[in-house]
């Protein structure tokens, strides 16, 4: 034992961590106040050993996994990555019970797979498919979601693979059509659609509705009015007013007759409100 523990001291330690401004014994790093972690890389992977509250500890516990290993004799070329896992969990567990002081790490809360829990307090099922993560549903409760997300999966599984990402995205909306259907606990979450706006037309933050058009290469104001209705009918007779117009594309003779436009069309329609509270 005191062969090992001088192999491992901070100066001799070929790979170290700084833990504080102090250094840690190879394979040994500090992750908070009290708590040291083993780890060691084999057959190209980083594994993880444990958690301990002293770096003597997760020290022994790093050369204790270290000698187990090279004494499993595991072929590196012919070894199954599972093979490897229980020949490396084997030793790890050895390790931990020869050293003792492991820290249990405390696991937060784990949901079953395809789900996740929402900042509202609901809970969302998601699945992967197609190269996408797809959207299944929002639920009341894990077990909801979860159902939801098996019962999408079997569905998908079920049925021949699509040629392209439109036949994709459509077997995936029909799989969440019966899981709402068979599964039920789905939570509405369609947001009401915008209004939209006439061509031409848009809403400014007074609450008042802007045209505008769009002539020899410019967007042009029109006028600002109380009412979209309004703002849309000041377009329109705008354009049918240049549309009986040719135009030779000189700026000016643009200007003068988008201004004789744009005056015909206020007065036809009314409800101009004025372009200084546009501004």
């Amino acid at each position: 034992m005191d062969s090992e523990a001088k192999s491992v001291l901070p100066h001799e330690a070929g790979n170290t961590k700084a833990a504080s401004e102090q250094d840690c014994p190879q394979g040994v790093y500090k992750v908070s106040p009290g708590k040291f972690v083993a780890q060691t890389s084999w057959r190209g992977k980083t594994r993880y050993v444990g958690t301990f509250g002293t770096p003597e500890h997760a020290s022994a516990a790093y050369m204790s996994i270290k000698n187990g290993v090279a004494a499993a004799k595991v072929s590196l070329s012919a070894a199954h990555e599972e093979d490897a896992v229980h020949v490396f969990n084997a030793a790890k567990k050895k390790a931990v019970e020869a050293v003792g002081g492991v820290v249990v790490r405390t696991k937060k809360n784990k949901f079953p797979q395809g789900v996740r829990q929402l900042s509202s307090g609901r809970f969302s099922a998601i699945i992967s498919w197609g190269g996408k993560s797809r959207y299944i549903g929002t639920l009341d409760t894990p077990e909801q979601a979860s159902a939801a997300y098996i019962f999408i999966k079997n569905y998908l599984a079920s049925k021949p693979s699509p040629c392209c990402a439109d036949k994709e995205d459509a077997m995936c909306d029909a799989a969440q059509t019966k899981a709402q259907e068979t599964v039920g606990g789905f939570v509405s979450t369609k947001k009401k659609k915008k209004k939209e706006l006439p061509r031409g037309v848009h809403k400014v933050p007074s609450g008042k509705f802007v045209a505008k058009a769009s002539l020899g290469g410019k967007y042009r104001y029109i006028g600002m009015f109380d009412t979209p209705e309004q703002a849309s009918a000041a377009y329109v007779s705008k354009r049918r007013a240049l549309a009986d117009t040719k135009l030779s594309f000189c700026v000016d003779e643009a200007n003068a007759v988008f201004d004789v436009a744009r005056k015909k069309a206020l007065e036809a329609v009314g409800g101009f409100i004025g372009r200084e509270l546009y501004q």
